[in-house]
């Protein structure tokens, strides 16, 4: 049976791509929810020649955001399907210095890159369940990044960017124990560099 993805951040980069990947996959992938604060030319063009990619609104900064495009989700897989997989791809980079970091920036940054993915696993998780319920793969994806690594630091730069990874690396370690028991698995990847 095709499976369902639910990725953030889709409007350029990393996300884009991911959705131009996946559209060309049908028998694997049928319902592809490409999200985004705002949709992007390029992913417009993805939606209209794709019948599989729907684009749904998300601000991962906003929890109002979430909560409407995990309703709009939910409607359009109907009372049966669940979500397979939610990528939380979603972020936001800064290239701050302790000289130049400001709490706004700072806390911008957390908000997008961690408890954005917090909540939107959090809201998503019912349809996740379902989807472990009728036996199917159900499998969240947080994109990280090495600079959250601490055993990788090596400079002193991207403060708020290096500690929102290193907290999504936590989060993905801390939610292992929480779903230990189910058939939800969660993992955190470092992609590489990627000119976005």
């Amino acid at each position: 049976m095709p499976h369902s993805i639910l990725l953030t951040g889709c409007s350029r980069g990393i996300g884009l791509e991911m959705v131009k990947l996946l559209s060309a996959m049908p028998d694997w992938v049928n319902k592809i929810y490409a999200t985004s604060r705002n949709p992007s030319d390029k992913l417009n063009e993805l939606v209209k020649a794709n019948s599989c990619v729907k684009y749904v609104q998300l601000d991962s900064a906003n929890e109002e955001s979430i909560q409407k495009a995990v309703k709009l989700v939910t409607e359009d897989l109907g009372s049966e399907r669940g979500l397979n997989y939610l990528v939380n791809n979603a972020a936001i980079a800064s290239h701050d210095t302790i000289e130049t970091i400001t709490a706004e920036s700072m806390n911008q940054t957390l908000a997008t890159n961690v408890t954005g993915p917090t909540i939107i696993i959090k809201e998503f998780l019912p349809l996740l369940r379902k989807a472990e319920a009728r036996k199917e793969q159900a499998l969240i994806l947080n994109i990280s990044s090495s600079i959250g690594s601490f055993a990788i630091t090596d400079a002193a730069f991207a403060f708020s960017y290096r500690m929102s990874k290193s907290a999504m690396n936590m989060l993905t370690h801390t939610m292992n124990f929480h779903f230990a028991n189910s058939g939800i698995n969660i993992i955190s990847i470092h992609p590489g560099w990627v000119k976005t």
